[in-house]
C-alpha cells in the first residue's frame, strides 16, 4: 500500500527536500503492514494494543484509515484466519462507528465464522445507516447464508 499513489508524493516531497538541504518528514507508514506483521509474529490481541498505543502516542508515523484496518481484516479472512479477521474487523466497526461499511465487513467476518445471527445484526445496522449498499441488503434478504449454502 505504500507504494500507492496515495503514498507516492510525500515522498517524491521528502526527497525532493533531501536533494536540496531543505528540512523533511518521513511519509507516515501503513499500520496495516505492521498490524499484520504483529498479527503474525505476537497474535491479534498484541496487534489491537499495539494500534492503540501507536494511535495515542505516534498518530502522525502511521496511517490510521479505516481502510487500513478493512484491508487488513479481510486479508486474514482470505488466509483462513477467521478469528484473526473478527477481531480486526471488530477493531474498524470500534473505530469507526459511523460507517456503515464497517458494519457490513465485521458481518462478513462474523458470516465467514458461521455466526449467522450477529452478521445479520451488522448487516442490518449497516443498510439503516448506508440504504445504498445493495449487496448488504442481499445478504439480509438471503438470511446471511453464503453463496452456495
Amino acid at each position: 500500500m505504500n507504494n500507492s499513489s496515495l503514498y507516492f508524493w510525500p515522498i517524491v516531497q521528502g526527497l525532493t527536500n533531501i536533494l536540496y538541504n531543505k528540512p523533511y518528514a518521513l511519509p507516515p507508514m501503513s499500520i496495516r503492514e505492521v498490524m499484520g506483521k504483529e498479527v503474525s509474529d505476537k497474535g491479534v490481541e498484541h496487534a489491537v494494543a499495539q494500534y492503540r498505543k501507536f494511535k495515542a502516542e505516534r498518530p502522525k508515523d502511521f496511517h490510521f484509515e479505516e481502510g487500513e484496518l478493512n484491508v487488513l481484516g479481510y486479508e486474514l479472512l482470505w488466509a483462513g484466519r477467521g478469528d484473526d479477521a473478527v477481531a480486526i474487523l471488530r477493531l474498524t466497526m470500534e473505530e469507526y462507528p459511523n460507517s456503515a461499511n464497517a458494519y457490513d465487513s465485521y458481518g462478513d467476518a462474523l458470516l465467514a465464522k458461521g455466526d449467522t445471527a450477529n452478521a445479520l445484526v451488522n448487516f442490518k445496522k449497516c443498510f439503516a445507516m448506508d440504504g445504498t449498499m445493495t449487496a448488504t441488503k442481499e445478504k439480509i434478504d438471503a438470511g446471511a447464508v453464503p453463496k452456495g449454502k
